[in-house]
């Protein structure tokens, strides 16, 4: 084939990318956007997501997500203070919350799994990926955030029969028709995750860390839908007849192939399981 035998080719090539585009458009993981949700489960659930900011420089950046459980308690992923950096802004509907005190659960624990030969990270073993953030808030927030509570009525999961239908929720990136992730601090939602006895998923307790009774943890594995970064702390969930059921926590994603869950439960909300990071106010960016 000649060269303007092969340019003529190049035309045809850019009309079929553009052709496909579409189609390859619903391979972003991202979902969709909760403004434009039409299940009002999904909508009301939406307003107690909180976008958790870091300061980066001069400004504030989404790092993580997480969900209010209370007035005054929000739950999220403990390996977003991995840098040990506790300055945040918990940016929510309700306006910007003051955080109190941050609890990482006293189990938690992040294993980098190292490839010998090439030195780096091929995967990464998180056990008890939980963590609480007290916050305060005003008089109108306590009374509109107890409202939202109140009217979702949001129940935990005893995991004893975890829902084959699963949503999750976050402020996280999407991923382009690559699978690389890109843009966030827009909140989204992907589902129904069907979760079935094949070999989509996986609950595995991590054997080689302590307490493994304690690391129940569910793997997705996907092409289409998922977590990708930014959306750790956010809620695995599912809608039971009007009612919101906390399954777990985003832990891990790669935008492309899996996504993982820290499973939740009732007794993952005990304040005594946590190791608390400083009470002082002053440590704490809070609200403006």
């Amino acid at each position: 084939m000649g060269i303007l035998t092969e340019l003529r080719l190049i035309p045809r090539v850019v009309w079929l990318i553009f052709l496909l585009a579409p189609t390859l458009s619903h391979a972003i993981r991202g979902g969709e956007n909760t403004a434009d949700a039409t299940n009002t489960g999904i909508t009301q659930l939406s307003s107690l997501i909180v976008s958790i900011e870091k300061l980066r420089g001069q400004k504030y950046q989404h790092a993580c997500s997480g969900f209010i459980l209370s007035s005054h308690q929000m739950m999220t992923a403990a390996h977003c203070f991995d840098d040990q950096d506790f300055h945040l802004r918990l940016s929510s509907s309700f306006g910007f919350l003051k955080t109190s005190r941050i609890g990482i659960h006293h189990s938690y624990q992040r294993t980098d799994l190292i490839d010998d030969y090439w030195k780096f990270v091929y995967d990464i073993k998180i056990q008890d990926d939980y963590a609480l953030i007290e916050f305060q808030s005003n008089t109108k927030q306590q009374r509109d955030i107890s409202d939202s509570v109140q009217q979702i009525s949001p129940k935990v999961s005893d995991n004893k029969d975890t829902p084959n239908k699963v949503y999750v929720m976050g402020y996280g990136q999407t991923a382009n028709i690559f699978g690389m992730g890109e843009g966030e601090g827009t909140l989204r939602f992907t589902g129904p995750l069907v979760i079935s006895s094949g070999q989509n998923h996986d609950i595995t307790d991590h054997q080689d860390l302590s307490n493994p009774q304690d690391s129940h943890r569910l793997e997705i594995r996907h092409n289409s839908k998922g977590a990708c970064q930014g959306d750790s702390g956010g809620p695995l969930f599912a809608l039971d007849n009007g009612n919101t059921i906390f399954i777990g926590i985003v832990s891990q994603g790669d935008c492309n192939t899996f996504s993982r869950y820290q499973l939740l439960s009732e007794g993952h909300l005990k304040s005594s399981r946590y190791v608390w990071f400083p009470q002082d106010l002053e440590l704490f960016a809070g609200g403006e």
